[in-house]
C-alpha cells in the first residue's frame, strides 16, 4: 500500500504525463542555426552553396517521398526518404549522412535520434524548422564506394 505522500507524488506525475500530450517533434535545425546559416551565406555571396557532383553510375538513388511539395510547408511536418542501390550492391547505412546549409552542419546524429533509417529509406514523424528557406545535402554510399547525393531546398511557412 503506497503512503499518502507517495500516493499524491505519483497522481502529480501520472497527471503530468497525462497533460503533456504526444512526444514533441524534433528540432532538426534550431532557429539559432538557421540564423547563423543565413548570415554566413550573405557574407559570401558569390560562392554557391553546393556545388553539383558529377553522377556516378549505380550510385545510391535518393528521394524525397514527404513531404509531397517542398514550398509552403508548415512545421512540423514528416519526412520521408526512400533509397535504392543498383547492380547488387548493398545500401551502407554507416555513410548516411544529411548536411545543412552554407556551412554544411552535419545535422545526422540529431536526426537519427528519432527517424527510423533502414535500406528502403528514412522516415521521421515530425521536424521542427524555422521559417525561411533552408537547403540540406543528403548523402549515402553503396557497398561498391558509389556515393549517391540528392540536394534538397525547403521552403518553410
Amino acid at each position: 500500500m503506497l503512503l499518502p505522500q507517495a500516493r499524491r507524488t505519483l497522481l502529480a506525475l501520472a497527471t503530468t504525463c497525462l497533460l503533456a500530450g504526444p512526444a514533441l517533434a524534433l528540432d532538426l535545425i534550431t532557429p539559432a542555426e538557421a540564423a547563423r546559416d543565413r548570415a554566413a551565406e550573405a557574407a559570401q555571396p558569390a560562392s554557391p552553396v553546393f556545388r553539383a557532383k558529377a553522377f556516378t553510375p549505380g550510385a545510391p538513388l535518393i528521394e524525397v517521398r514527404q513531404p509531397g511539395r517542398l514550398e509552403g510547408i508548415k512545421a512540423p511536418f514528416p519526412i520521408q526518404l526512400g533509397f535504392k542501390g543498383s547492380d547488387g550492391a548493398e545500401l551502407d547505412l554507416k555513410s548516411f549522412r544529411v548536411l545543412y546549409g552554407f556551412l554544411k552542419l552535419d545535422i545526422t546524429a540529431r536526426l537519427l535520434e528519432k527517424a527510423r533509417l533502414t535500406a528502403d529509406g528514412l522516415v521521421l514523424d515530425d521536424a521542427a524548422i524555422p521559417s525561411g528557406s533552408h537547403r540540406l545535402r543528403i548523402q549515402l554510399k553503396d557497398s561498391k564506394g558509389r556515393e549517391g547525393e540528392l540536394d534538397v531546398v525547403l521552403k518553410v511557412l
